[in-house]
């Protein structure tokens, strides 16, 4: 038996390892060709617009901070689909909100933030 790397007279194996080494080496280099040139889908979006009482929330979509309200006054696009929306301040309680959100679809969130009691 002839293991790889191992010579029988002809050079035979030692050629088929070679061969082996360099088909691998093609298809891992047309696979990263293959992936390099791949363009990731686009996610669809749609608009959420915030109108609240205190402009200098935060507002949080899906537990990831997005900014100050007042710059969703106007709306703004995020993915589409189902999202939880939570306004925070530090004098007023937290506004929760659940929406579904369609791909090209608006929604408009009115939001009336209560202050706490001291």
């Amino acid at each position: 038996m002839i293991r790889t790397g191992q010579r029988d007279g002809t050079g035979r194996a030692t050629r088929l390892a070679r061969l082996g080494w360099r088909l691998a080496l093609l298809c891992a280099g047309l696979l990263f060709a293959a992936c390099a040139t791949m363009k990731p889908r686009p996610v669809p979006t749609g608009v959420l617009q915030v109108v609240c009482n205190e402009p200098e929330a935060s507002l949080w979509l899906d537990d990831r901070p997005l900014g100050q309200v007042s710059r969703w006054a106007d709306g703004g696009p995020v993915p589409a689909g189902f999202r939880r929306v939570t306004l925070r301040h530090p004098d007023y309680y937290p506004f929760y909100a659940e929406i579904t959100l369609e791909p090209g679809g608006k929604v408009v969130l009115e939001a009336e933030l209560r202050r706490q009691l001291e």
